[in-house]
């Protein structure tokens, strides 16, 4: 083998390997940033790395405005519509199901270079083409993979790596749908209460029908909940730390900032927050 088939084998190793890295990365940002703004840096960082270079490509080539035109509508479906819609896929789905859905890009390459280059496809070609996008849409439209399952006394919480959450009565048989682009779910202790975090609100409510509903408009960097003891707080892993939260009366007010560490542990029978902070180990007695 050339020392130029092995520096080309180990940049494209490289190049699927930071590419592999870029779902999980996307959904991790997305937590803290919209995928508006995400896009934006990317293209703004992008731009400003080539520049220089760009602007020594234009002088040399000297294009047309026919050209920029044909520039200008290449690079907005190449660049800024693609990327948008990938990050709200991935933002809206799992880091896995994007990796096994983006399988599928070569797919296209080969059924748009028949149509539109006229190259010949094998039957083989076709064949694996034809199986690969069954596949893919079995993936889609049927996605069993369950990522979470918690019980509470006869109900068995539900929820899938595309965001629905089901609830089961095992009393009764029943399955209930709860919630779309759920990201997270917690019954309380004593089973009367379950806390529903999607994408966009924070739903609280009892098997009596109590209800409350936070806006994460308001208050978008909510990562994880879970149960504070006496069951009318909920405790929030932020972007910035963990607070407590009163959901009798939802709003970002009644979030009380208790540390500045999301790295946090909840002790309810001592009702103690341990938390690591600048490589100690704090204890923080919650007085409610």
């Amino acid at each position: 083998m050339s020392k130029t088939r092995k520096k080309a084998y180990i940049a494209l190793f490289f190049s699927s390997f930071f590419w592999g890295l870029t779902p999980p990365i996307i959904k991790y940002s997305l937590n803290y940033i919209s995928p508006v703004s995400l896009l934006f840096f990317r293209c703004l960082i992008a731009s400003l790395i080539f520049l220089i270079p760009m602007t020594m490509v234009i002088k040399k080539i000297k294009p047309t405005i026919s050209d920029w035109l044909k520039y200008l509508f290449l690079g907005f479906l190449s660049t800024p519509l693609y990327l948008y819609l990938y990050s709200l896929g991935v933002n809206m789905s799992s880091a896995i199901d994007v990796s096994l859905i983006s399988i599928v890009v070569p797919i296209f390459i080969i059924i748009g270079g028949a149509i539109f280059l006229h190259e010949n496809i094998t039957k083989r070609e076709i064949f694996g083409t034809i199986l690969a996008i069954a596949g893919t849409m079995v993936l889609t439209i049927f996605p069993f993979s369950i990522l979470k399952n918690f019980s509470s006394k006869n109900i068995l919480g539900l929820l899938q790596d595309n965001g629905e959450l089901y609830f089961y009565n095992t009393l009764s048989g029943t399955l209930e749908k709860k919630g779309e682009s759920v990201r997270q779910f917690s019954f309380s202790p004593s089973g009367a209460w379950t806390a529903i975090l999607g994408e966009k609100t924070l739903e609280v409510f009892s098997k009596n029908d109590d209800y409350a509903r936070l806006n994460l408009s308001a208050y978008p960097y909510i990562n994880s909940i879970s149960w504070y003891r006496d069951e009318n707080h909920l405790l929030l892993n932020l972007y910035n730390g963990m607070g407590l939260l009163d959901f009798s009366a939802v709003n970002p007010e009644n979030i009380q900032h208790l540390a500045s560490s999301i790295n946090a542990s909840y002790d309810a029978d001592g009702n103690i927050l341990y938390y690591a902070l600048s490589d100690k180990v704090w204890s923080l007695e919650i007085p409610k």
